[in-house]
């Protein structure tokens, strides 16, 4: 995937690698799925194309992948274990969530 290479590159331009540890790391993903929830609540339910919900998944997704880096492990096979884990998974709708059963 060339854009997790890029993203990559760019977090060693930055020296994150470096002077981030796989704590602070997490820290900062933490801070932007905050960001991404505040842009959740303050965007109408029909904006589906919000400009600061885009940044905020874009932004908790570059977290991530420089997350994996540090684990030496691909973003495609972490999204493709948790879908194995789900795919055939039953439940059902619980005020607004998916709830999985027995």
């Amino acid at each position: 995937m060339k854009l997790e290479e890029e993203i990559i590159q760019w977090a060693e331009d930055r020296e994150i690698f470096k002077k981030a540890t796989p704590i602070t790391q997490h820290n900062k993903t933490v801070e932007e799925v905050l960001e991404l929830r505040d842009a959740i609540i303050q965007t109408a339910e029909n904006d589906h194309s919000s400009k600061e919900i885009v940044d905020g998944i874009g932004d908790t997704i570059v977290t991530l992948v420089i997350l994996c880096k540090m684990y030496e492990i691909k973003i495609d096979d972490c999204v493709a274990h948790a879908y194995n884990e789900i795919k055939d998974r039953k439940g059902q709708m619980i005020d607004g969530q998916f709830v999985k059963g027995e």
